[in-house]
């Protein structure tokens, strides 16, 4: 224990750091994300894709 009185400075960055890793893990963990294209993609039409098969 009297080591870590000793060094409660470099602890507490040690802890600083881990809490801000921590958090921004669960941001990008729990973000939903945003929208970039609606788009509907069912439109019932024939894609030809491969001339040479027919």
């Amino acid at each position: 224990m009297s080591r870590l009185n000793e060094n409660r400075r470099a602890v507490a960055s040690v802890g600083t750091v881990t809490a801000f890793a921590v958090a921004l893990v669960g941001f990008a963990v729990f973000y939903e994300g945003e929208a970039t294209a609606d788009v509907e993609l069912n439109d019932s039409g024939v894609w030809v894709t491969k001339t040479s098969a027919g």
